[in-house]
Order: C-alpha cells, then sequence, then structure tokens
C-alpha cells in the first residue's frame, strides 16, 4: 500500500514540474481509490493494487500529454 501511495507522490510530483495544473492533479481518480485500498480483503488486494498502478500511471500519462500540448 505504502508502495503505490509514494508512486503517486512520484507521478503526481512528475505532472507539477511538467506544468500540470494542481487542480487537475488532485482530480485524477485513482486518488480515491487509494484512499479506499483498505477496504480490499487481503486475499485480493495484489489484484486491487495493481490494477490501480495501472490506472494511475494511464492517467498521469494523459495529464502531461495534455499540459504538452498547452
Amino acid at each position: 500500500m505504502l508502495t503505490l501511495l509514494m508512486e503517486f507522490h512520484e507521478l503526481a510530483a512528475a505532472a507539477l514540474q511538467a506544468k500540470v495544473p494542481l487542480a487537475r492533479v488532485l482530480s485524477v481518480p485513482e486518488r480515491e481509490e487509494l484512499a479506499r485500498l483498505r477496504e480490499i480483503p487481503a486475499d485480493r488486494f495484489q489484484i486491487g493494487a495493481e490494477a490501480i498502478r495501472v490506472s494511475m500511471r494511464a492517467s498521469f500519462e494523459a495529464l502531461r500529454e495534455k499540459g504538452e500540448q498547452r
């Protein structure tokens, strides 16, 4: 869980350095999913965490692409 939180932090910092507005970074839907990670049962945690990781990376990639097009 901590690994995912740290990855979110790193991706958010990179997006901010790429001039993506803070409001857009905070609107990434995976932010809410990270807050609900503790609700995932232990036997399904790895699958749920990996799904969030993949989705989070895609969301931040899309944000950076839009930021570069401005």
